[in-house]
């Protein structure tokens, strides 16, 4: 699958979804997020397992559901450099709080 269709894929549910939302239908986006957490993690093994916007998604949707020690192993994995760390740093380190 190509990789533009991926990020298309997960960035227009993100879209059509608040993953922040906290009312009835918690369930179901919960679900929508662990479909979206395994079709990057397929497209990563299965495609191309150095693709830094499907890691960087991936961080973002592993804090939308709590799992920071999986987000921050991918975060290492990410190699960014310091002057990128001070501008994404700021988003991930909110979710360790």
């Amino acid at each position: 699958m190509n990789s533009s269709l991926i990020y298309l894929i997960v960035m227009k549910t993100l879209a059509d979804t608040d993953i922040y939302q906290t009312k009835t239908n918690d369930q179901c986006l919960s679900q929508t997020l662990f479909d979206l957490i395994i079709i990057l993690e397929k497209f990563l093994l299965e495609n191309n397992p150095n693709d830094f916007y499907a890691k960087l998604l991936l961080v973002c949707l592993y804090n939308s559901i709590g799992a920071a020690l999986s987000s921050h192993n991918l975060y290492k994995l990410l190699e960014i450099k310091l002057i990128q760390n001070d501008t994404i740093g700021i988003g991930f380190d909110n979710y360790l709080l």
